[in-house]
């Protein structure tokens, strides 16, 4: 296997950082990884069965603290190589201390895997819709092995299924400056097959976690688009999302539904 770290830094605990690089999820680290939901294990134990190799070469591309690796790890066939590439150094210092085990690169998807052949395993969580997509995806093909699978997945919470989850979205659009609702809502399958000349496999699941109200409202505040919203509306923005959590939550809990989303396909032969 190749991989060529140009512009990217590789980032080992407690190594200096011999460049620095301004992200926006820098400073948003901590609350990131103590607030974020995880993914389905069914989901990913589906990843884990559809590998060929029995010594696979991973890359996690925008892996930000390595929340899909906390998951997937268990469930991939050892020995393994695992490479967890981001561009924020927050994110992938925190990464790096959780899986000592993986390599962590920082540098973006696009640099990495232009100069990289032979990876058994792509994955991107919550990651794709922030990066250059058909030039990920052109790479992506480029960088698998013959039988490398690139598994692309989203977590997006179901507003369609709740009062609350609804509500939130109109606060974060009545005060996140350019902010909408369906701004996840990107065709990867018909922009997968554009790149992979195959249609890919798609998979879902509903599910749902419990949450308490700080808990809600530190995940809110890891996300760019409450960080946006607090730039532009502080006060108001923050005023307004405690009074939110208040009115709809019990016994200071509240119920989160969420539809998670699996794509995967195999290189194009």
């Amino acid at each position: 296997m190749k991989i060529v770290l140009a512009n990217s830094v590789t980032t080992t605990v407690g190594a200096k950082k011999p460049m620095e690089r301004v992200s926006k999820f820098d400073g948003l680290a901590e609350d990131y990884e103590r607030h974020r939901p995880r993914y389905p294990q069914q989901l990913l134990e589906s990843i884990s069965r559809t590998l060929v190799s029995n010594h696979p070469v991973v890359v996690d591309i925008g892996a930000g603290t390595g929340i899909v690796l906390d998951g997937l790890l268990p469930v991939l066939p050892a020995p393994r190589l695992v490479i967890g590439v981001d561009p924020s150094q927050d994110m992938v210092a925190l990464g790096a201390y959780k899986h000592p085990g993986a390599t962590w690169i920082v540098g973006t998807a696009e640099d990495v895997l232009e100069d990289s052949s032979d990876v058994d395993l792509i994955v991107a969580g919550q990651s794709l819709q922030w990066m250059d997509r058909p030039r990920v995806l052109r790479a992506a093909n480029r960088a698998l092995s013959a039988d490398g699978i690139l598994a692309v997945l989203q977590n997006n919470r179901n507003h369609e299924s709740s009062g609350f989850l609804s509500a939130y979205e109109d606060l974060l659009e009545d005060l996140s400056p350019g902010y909408r609702r369906d701004y996840r809502s990107f065709d990867f399958s018909a922009e997968i097959r554009a790149a992979f000349h195959a249609q890919p496999s798609y998979e879902t699941w509903i599910w749902s976690q419990n949450l308490g109200s700080e808990d809600f409202i530190g995940m809110s505040r890891s996300s760019t688009q409450a960080q946006r919203a607090i730039a532009a509306n502080g006060s108001e923005f923050l005023k307004r999302l405690n009074a939110l959590v208040t009115e709809h939550s019990e016994g200071d809990i509240l119920r989160i539904e969420y539809l998670s989303e699996l794509y995967m396909i195999r290189k194009d032969s």
